[in-house]
């Protein structure tokens, strides 16, 4: 039996980097947050969604490793719009996916996009405009040939 091919702290590297190059200046929704309030730090669990910004983060926080195989990149974030649970003056950070030498990939905190989630409600808009297209026309044709 062969034994699996662990990647290699580059690899892991990279892969941390090509999601940071993904989101750096998007917007994001997240659930979880990082809030530091004058060096006090609170990793919250928010009752709703949060907008927010990835701004450059230092390149040592992005490249963070929890220990030798699992690379656990935190980005910098701003507030994209006000959040009842989160002081407009604190210090956000996120986790990002984060990536094990064994292949395993841990999904951090970032849901999505929001240019992805406005993708997908295009795409779900126009599936449910086809289908009642469809079922119009199948009536159309129903009715014409009674």
């Amino acid at each position: 039996m062969s034994k699996m091919t662990k990647l290699s702290s580059a690899e892991l590297e990279n892969k941390a980097l090509a999601g940071y190059n993904a989101h750096v200046g998007h917007t994001a929704v997240v659930r979880r947050i990082l809030v530091n309030v004058g060096g006090s730090f609170d990793y919250r669990w928010l009752s709703s969604q949060a907008m927010v910004r990835v701004v450059p983060t230092p390149r040592y926080q992005v490249l963070q490793f929890a220990c030798q195989d699992l690379i656990t990149p935190v980005w910098t974030v701003h507030l994209g719009q006000p959040h009842p649970e989160i002081p407009s003056d604190a210090l956000l950070t996120v986790h990002a996916k984060s990536y094990s030498a064994d292949g395993r990939v841990h999904p951090g905190d970032v849901f999505a996009r929001r240019a992805d989630l406005v993708k997908r409600g295009a795409i779900a808009g126009t599936t449910v405009a086809t289908r009642a297209l469809v079922r119009s026309a199948l009536s159309f044709l129903r009715l014409s040939t009674q």
